[in-house]
């Protein structure tokens, strides 16, 4: 999953609805099995126009914004234009619940911010 962006606030916008939010969910699930998310966050870049964020290739100020957007942000606000959609997601993921999946998604963002902050730490 590529997930492109020009600059934070777009980040922030894309993370803000549900439906990305589900999208970013699945992408990060290895398998069916919840739990692991490790080997799910290789399959996502988070792309500026300076580079990939969590491959370490994006500027740094922008990463640094970046990086203090998802250490902020709480998922479980997400909203969708129609209440259709928002009412078709709660179904798909009655199971897992939006806590879950917000637990899930907090875990892999602070995984993703470890990473680019050891990739800083190396290039420093």
């Amino acid at each position: 999953l590529v997930v492109p962006f020009p600059h934070a606030a777009g980040l922030g916008e894309y993370l803000s609805r549900s439906w990305c939010l589900l999208e970013l969910f699945m992408a990060f699930r290895q398998s069916n099995d919840v739990e692991n998310v490790d080997a799910g966050i290789e399959r996502v870049s988070f792309c500026a126009p300076s580079g990939a964020l969590n491959r370490g290739r994006c500027s740094p100020d922008l990463c640094m914004e970046c990086l203090a957007l998802l250490s902020t942000l709480d998922f479980r606000d997400a909203t969708a234009n129609l209440q259709e959609d928002m009412m078709m997601i709660a179904e798909f993921i009655q199971d897992i619940g939006w806590e879950e999946i917000h637990r899930i998604l907090r875990r892999s963002f602070k995984k993703i911010i470890e990473s680019v902050e050891g990739l800083a730490t190396l290039h420093a």
